[in-house]
């Protein structure tokens, strides 16, 4: 399964978690291959020993979402769904929670958020073994525009279908925060009291790093990755997810163009470089990562007021490096010394 964002190993901030020392408090790590991306459990002692048992149910969970949710496998029940040519498809309990949820964001987002922008992902050379050398003529856009619309899904019971028999799902916008809500209410359930789930750099953390010391991440800045902008202490259950423009790009006729698409316009987002969101669930990052890179910091503000838990940092694609941030983003954000003057307080 591919999706629209990144990998951790590619993000546009790469998450760099800032630990302990080895006489704090041990952590272990799991990685797997899965969705696409790769998947991280950390767990910190004194749970260690139950390493393996979270290990296998997370993994346990991926391959299930994977088998419902991938479009690159036509045996999928999103890839069922997307081939019934307008026909009613009887979903899975993980399809259609990811699709009810997949229609709250994009309601939220006023379209920012689409699930349905599949072909225009491919149509700009995204998502495909096929990379593009000239620009999709305009045309070419608006005919793609017309099967796009989160409008197109209805959902009725257990069971949904397409209006536009054209339109395609892509839930790679939501699917990896919804992995990780699901993982970690499995760790939940093993009463592990300190542990980290990140699945592709969608992350959700519980407990602390150390007794006297909460999960911190490094966030890095997305014109030089040898540098961090600042640093972002997680309080337990939160979750975090970004989004950008400078890992992942088509060259198309000598100029750049981001995997982003602009759902309303059917081209790439330009003017952003990154948005990095935190919420209380890993789903509502991810999604709202995407939209608030597509609406950027003035509409995104307005975005933000239906989601009362979240909070986000922008950074705008011009120098010098601009930071913006949400009141409650800068509670927990500590930047450099020398990015102090850079840093914007929205109110």
């Amino acid at each position: 399964m591919k999706y629209h964002k990144t990998t951790i190993l590619l993000l546009f901030f790469i998450l760099t978690f800032i630990g302990c020392t080895k006489k704090e408090q041990a952590t272990i790590n799991r990685t797997w291959p899965t969705m696409g991306t790769v998947a991280t459990v950390t767990i910190a002692a004194p749970d260690t020993a139950k390493i393996e048992q979270a290990l296998q149910a997370c993994i346990n969970t991926t391959d299930r979402l994977n088998a419902d949710l991938s479009i690159f496998s036509p045996t999928s029940n999103l890839s069922k769904l997307n081939s019934a040519q307008g026909a009613w498809t009887k979903l899975e309990t993980d399809t259609k929670e990811s699709l009810q949820l997949s229609i709250k964001y994009a309601k939220i987002s006023n379209g920012a958020f689409d699930p349905t922008v599949s072909d225009l992902v491919k149509l700009w050379g995204f998502n495909t073994k096929e990379h593009i050398s000239v620009l999709p003529e305009q045309e070419t856009i608006d005919n793609a525009l017309k099967a796009t619309g989160y409008q197109n899904i209805v959902i009725s019971n257990s069971s949904a279908r397409l209006i536009s028999p054209k339109a395609n799902i892509d839930l790679g916008g939501i699917a990896k925060g919804y992995a990780v809500d699901i993982c970690y209410d499995e760790l939940q359930k093993l009463n592990l009291k300190n542990y980290i789930v990140n699945i592709g750099g969608n992350l959700r953390v519980y407990g602390k790093a150390t007794p006297n010391r909460p999960w911190t991440i490094g966030v890095r800045n997305p014109f030089d990755k040898n540098e961090l902008i600042g640093k972002l202490k997680l309080p337990s259950g939160m979750a975090l997810a970004t989004s950008g423009n400078y890992e992942r790009f088509e060259y198309i006729d000598g100029k750049r163009y981001a995997h982003i698409i602009d759902p309303r316009t059917g081209k790439p987002v330009t003017g952003m470089a990154g948005t990095t969101v935190l919420s209380s669930t890993a789903v509502e990052t991810d999604a709202m990562s995407t939209a608030l890179f597509v609406l950027g910091p003035d509409a995104g503000l307005a975005a933000l007021k239906h989601t009362p838990d979240c909070c986000a940092l922008f950074i705008p694609d011009k120098q010098p490096i601009e930071i913006i941030v949400t009141s409650a983003f800068a509670k927990l954000f500590e930047s450099l010394p020398e990015y102090k003057e850079q840093v914007t307080v929205l109110k």
